[in-house]
């Protein structure tokens, strides 16, 4: 590597840039030991947090500079605000060579992607289908006993496909392989917890 930008946000952030002993490193975290780190607003149609304080105010910043500007990397931190965070954010660039007031933010943030929203679904009806499966998750309570079940519906989708036409994108593919794998995972943790032997 030549130079990392560490960005941290979870509670108690800034203790995990503590250990680096690595030149060329820059690291920032949204919080300090013992505080937490918050969430900015949520989404009440599915209940859960759409993104977090520091996070946000990282985002605000950066979109309103583009290729062009000439904001430094203290541009950007001096923008963090401990009221609207609601921690205290933290820096450490004693490992970095450069000043941080000549670091353009765009050394570290300079891609430019434009997003096109449709209102279609893809059609994955050009790669080939295995039919639909059962997937059954039960999770063990603390007396051994079954605490939920549920059955869910998931497609395969044939990778391998020998199709001419232009295959599933790989974002996609990737995503549904990942979400099985974290649906596995936590079938292994549930079945291997000392809670799950309990007598």
């Amino acid at each position: 590597y030549h130079e990392i930008l560490f960005m941290i946000d979870t509670c108690q952030a800034n203790t995990m840039y503590g250990q680096i002993y690595s030149p060329n490193i820059l690291a920032t975290g949204s919080s300090e030991l013992g505080e937490n780190s918050y969430s900015h607003h949520m989404d009440s149609d599915i209940g859960v947090a759409v993104i977090d304080r520091f996070t946000y105010y990282n985002l605000e910043f950066l979109e309103k500079i583009d290729m062009q500007s000439k904001s430094t990397l203290q541009d950007l931190f001096n923008s963090y605000d401990p009221m609207l965070i609601h921690s205290t954010p933290g820096v450490r660039s004693d490992l970095f060579r450069r000043p941080l007031d000549k670091v353009l933010v765009t050394d570290f943030f300079g891609s430019v992607q434009n997003v096109e929203l449709t209102g279609q679904k893809y059609n994955l009806s050009n790669v080939d289908t295995i039919p639909s499966s059962t997937f059954n998750e039960t999770r063990i309570g603390e007396n051994g006993e079954d605490k939920k079940s549920t059955s869910r519906n998931f497609h395969l989708v044939n990778v391998n496909s020998r199709s001419t036409t232009s295959p599933l994108p790989q974002f996609l593919i990737a995503s549904t392989l990942f979400g099985l794998l974290i649906r596995w995972k936590n079938l292994l943790v549930n079945f291997t917890t000392p809670a799950a032997y309990a007598s």
